[in-house]
């Protein structure tokens, strides 16, 4: 599992997506308008049909209305 923190000084919209390595889409993990704050979620290594991720490089990606972040992580099993 891996946890994934933000912070949110307005309210804004948020949508934050898992890709592979190859850059396939894996999992959606916030699609939603967000109030200020902070934010922490969990990835529990599952796709958007529930099966396992494989071990690899996954890179998040963080959208709001002002940002684009992406940031990688390694699965391991």
């Amino acid at each position: 599992m891996t946890t994934i923190q933000y912070d949110l000084p307005r309210q804004t919209h948020v949508s934050i997506d898992i890709y592979n390595i190859m850059g396939q889409h894996v999992k959606t993990l916030v699609n939603a308008v967000q109030n200020p704050g902070s934010y922490s979620l969990i990835w529990d290594a599952t796709n958007d049909r529930g099966a396992l991720a494989p071990s690899g490089m996954y890179l998040y990606v963080l959208k709001t209305n002002e940002q684009h972040l992406t940031k990688k992580m390694v699965l391991l099993r």
